[in-house]
């Protein structure tokens, strides 16, 4: 069974220091990275890529057209498709928003979101309801998920352990997945074997 290092991080823990942020991701080992937090201002893609060359990963999706979350993974990884998606009803240079992955570890598919919620617990919920729409919509077979969230209510978080176990804070992975060590903010899972 395919194996997957995770590991979700918030990129003002760094104070936005983006060399500090890139040792860090590249100390963790981890397959696939959720950038909470991410470059979402002027010239966001290109300081994205170079958080990423200098991690030693790749651009999955996301920055500012997912919400500030930004997914970068290993070459091991294969992308079927991405979308980034920003919550309706908030103003200002960086609303809330998830980016969601189809991905695949040697051909055992999954989902990675990142997301960021925030206002009340009704707005939580409806955000986090379309969350799930979107990884519906990601891969009609729907592999197991793995979601990453920052700024979850009480509610919302409730919402989010429905069929998923929460593991690191903020992270929800899908009861189909294997959950193993977990030190440093890196979560060890290990994904279903791939159905043929």
């Amino acid at each position: 069974m395919p194996s997957l290092r995770l590991l979700s991080v918030n990129a003002r823990t760094e104070s936005l220091d983006h060399e500090a942020l890139a040792r860090r991701i590249s100390a963790a080992s981890a397959d696939v990275v959720c950038v909470h937090g991410a470059p979402s201002l002027l010239r966001w893609r290109s300081i994205s890529a170079a958080l990423a060359r200098r991690s030693g990963l790749v651009v999955v999706g996301g920055g500012r057209t997912g919400g500030g979350n930004l997914l970068l993974c290993d070459l091991g990884i294969d992308s079927t498709a991405t979308r980034d998606v920003v919550f309706a009803g908030h103003r200002g240079p960086r609303p809330p928003g998830a980016t969601v992955a189809a991905l695949a570890r040697l051909g055992s598919p999954f989902v990675l979101v990142g997301a960021r919620l925030s206002g009340d617990g009704a707005a939580q919920r409806a955000q986090v309801e379309q969350v799930r729409r979107v990884v519906r919509e990601a891969d009609p077979a729907e592999p197991p998920a793995v979601v990453c969230v920052e700024g979850a209510g009480p509610g919302a978080a409730v919402d989010l352990q429905d069929g998923q176990t929460a593991t690191a804070p903020g992270v929800f992975v899908d009861a189909r997945i294997t959950v193993g060590q977990i030190a440093d903010g890196v979560v060890e899972l290990t994904l279903p074997e791939p159905s043929d």
